[in-house]
């Protein structure tokens, strides 16, 4: 109830920010994060094959990458029923586990071939690299201006710099 101009009592609501508008639902979003969390999975399965540290140290560092991809979704996902939110947010970490069960029979089953394992291992490191190098670098630069080539090189030569000093690294 309000009160008018004139005087009046009205029970006429103006408001229509209290209109029922929902939100679309991010499917792109979260097909985006499920594909993600699944080549990050892999990776993970993947690198616990190069060794030891290697699983642990890639679960770190992804779990970075993803904490901000989760707060991504969660805010996507805000306003919408749980009934479609609750799954959806299940779908990323679900899909982590997957991968990194399927790079990791994966790479029980080439290990005993070193080319090939070498070889996936080869891939999945290109593959994380050119992802790191061609897509985020230039959308964090993106509006910036054009792409600067020294940027991606200092980037390789900060990756070639660690492979070399693993391999010269004392070994216990």
């Amino acid at each position: 109830i309000y009160e008018s101009e004139t005087g009046h009592a009205s029970t006429t609501s103006t408001s229509t920010s209290r209109c029922s508008t929902s939100k679309p639902f991010p499917t792109a979003l979260i097909l985006a994060v499920a594909i993600d969390s699944l080549m990050d999975g892999l990776l993970i399965g993947i690198a616990v094959a190069a060794g030891p540290s290697a699983g642990p140290m890639m679960s770190a560092s992804l779990s970075v990458e993803m904490s901000f991809l989760g707060l991504t979704l969660a805010t996507a996902l805000q306003g919408q029923s749980a009934k479609k939110a609750i799954p959806a947010a299940f779908l990323g970490p679900l899909a982590i586990v997957g991968g990194a069960a399927i790079g990791g029979f994966m790479a029980y089953q080439l290990g005993h071939d070193p080319v090939l394992l070498v070889g996936m291992l080869s891939f999945g490191t290109s593959a994380l690299l050119f992802m790191v190098a061609e897509e985020l670098l230039l959308e964090a630069h993106e509006g910036g201006g054009e792409h600067l080539w020294w940027v991606d090189l200092q980037l390789y030569t900060g990756f070639f710099a660690s492979v070399v000093a693993g391999k010269f690294a004392p070994t216990s």
